[in-house]
Formats: structure tokens, C-alpha cells, sequence
């Protein structure tokens, strides 16, 4: 972002954001910065030095100066895992992110899938998603966000009790796992 302060060459400048959203602002420190619109971020510059600092009110203009890659991350069992980016404004599907991580492995649960996503105040939230209804059609197509992580759990069955041998059995194949 570059930040100017009318007035104050010592405050104006570039400030990259960090993976967290924060920049670090002289005088104010580390400030979240992230989903904040532009106009946002002067708003919330200009009220912190008016807070503290200014004894008339600031003047700041904000702008972005660069995008960044975005990056989504997929793990689990698909052939190639891994983090995988993108430029602003072009959030990639549940299904173009299995297909560029070169789609699911044998082993793969795609009903058991979940997405990690971290919330605007910094809370995070996981959710299942039916990845195979998706493929198939039958659910309709999720679009990732920014930093979100899907994960494609394995297929396994635990077996206990009086069996000649307990223990965590993985599949081949897991549409095809029956009793």
C-alpha cells in the first residue's frame, strides 16, 4: 500500500502487508490492513493519528501500489499437493484446484473434504464439502477464497473387537468401500 500523510514525509511511504494483513506504520505500530477497501485504510489510518498524534485532523490518502499473488493450498490425497497462486480476482473453484493438483489419488475420500478458512478477525472455521457430489454434478461448485486450505482425507476404516486382526485398514478405492 502506498500511504500518504498531507503534510508529513516522515509517515507517507510504502508499506508491504504482511501474509498476516498487517503493515507496520511508524508512530502506530502494526495495523491490520486486511479486507479493509482503500478508502477504508485512510479512514483507519487518519483515526488512529487523530487518536493520539495529530491535533488537527489527518489527511491521508491511500492506494494499492502492488498485488500480490494469492495462494490457495491443497493436502491430503491428491497426486501433487501443495500450495497453488493466483493473481487478484481470480479465486479458483473446488473443482480447477483438484484438476491443477492433478486430481485425487486412489486412496482419496472426496466426501470427507474439508476447507480451513480463517474469518476476517482472525478466527478459523472448518467446513465439509462433498468434494466427489461436486465432481459429479450433483452439488453445486464451491469457490475457494485467499489462504484457504482443502484437504482430501484418505479413506480408512478402523476395525475393533473380536476379529482375528483389528486394526486401520486403507483403501483402494473409496466410492467402491463396502461392509
Amino acid at each position: 500500500l502506498e500511504i500518504k500523510v498531507a503534510d508529513e514525509d516522515d509517515l507517507s511511504g510504502v508499506y508491504k502487508v504482511d501474509d498476516a494483513g498487517f503493515i507496520n506504520f511508524p508512530v502506530l505500530g502494526r495495523i491490520k490492513m486486511d479486507g479493509l477497501t482503500v478508502s477504508q485504510v485512510e479512514d483507519k489510518i487518519a483515526g488512529l493519528l487523530d487518536k493520539d498524534y495529530f491535533k488537527t485532523k489527518a489527511i491521508v490518502y491511500a492506494q494499492v501500489k502492488k498485488f500480490h499473488k494469492r495462494k490457495v493450498i491443497i493436502s491430503g490425497e491428491v497426486c501433487k499437493p501443495g500450495p497453488y497462486e493466483f493473481e487478484e480476482g481470480k479465486n479458483p473453484s473446488l473443482v480447477e484446484l483438484l484438476a491443477l493438483a492433478g486430481g485425487p489419488s486412489k486412496k482419496a475420500w472426496l466426501n470427507a473434504a474439508t476447507v480451513i478458512r480463517q474469518g476476517p478477525g482472525g478466527e478459523t472455521a472448518a467446513f465439509k464439502v462433498n468434494a466427489g457430489d461436486i465432481i459429479d454434478a450433483k452439488e453445486k461448485d464451491i469457490i475457494l477464497k485467499p489462504g484457504d486450505r482443502l484437504n482430501i482425507p484418505g479413506a480408512s476404516v478402523i476395525v475393533m473387537g473380536e476379529v482375528a486382526a483389528p486394526g486401520r485398514y486403507d483403501f483402494g478405492e473409496a466410492n467402491k468401500m463396502t461392509l
